[in-house]
């Protein structure tokens, strides 16, 4: 079914004095609906880095290029003892720093 055809479903919710205020659709449209565009959207991105030289391939290809490359995880631990993880670790970055970051000067 294509979007037209699924908006065509569309019942519309009005007040007392006959003005469409809401859209009342089926659960099962509404799904079918939200595939169409993010499929859409899909394209649109994939027709979007084509068009800038950056190579596109289906996701089945991808998986499978994964999972022939996959490398095992690293260990838990390994670099136990190596280092030490400042208190300070996940508090906010100075602002001089920052500023750094984001190609300012100090």
């Amino acid at each position: 079914m294509d979007t037209t055809e699924l908006l065509r479903n569309v019942q519309f919710v009005l007040d007392s004095e006959g003005n469409k205020t809401a859209v009342q659709i089926d659960y099962a449209a509404w799904e079918e609906l939200l595939t169409l565009l993010e499929d859409m959207e899909d394209a649109e991105e994939i027709r979007r880095s084509r068009a800038s030289g950056e190579e596109a391939i289906p996701w089945e290809r991808a998986k499978a290029e994964l999972l022939v490359n996959d490398k095992p995880l690293r260990p838990f631990g390994l670099c136990a003892g190596e280092f030490t993880v400042p208190d300070d670790f996940d508090h906010p970055l100075p602002e001089h720093i920052i500023k750094e970051f984001e190609g300012g000067t100090t």
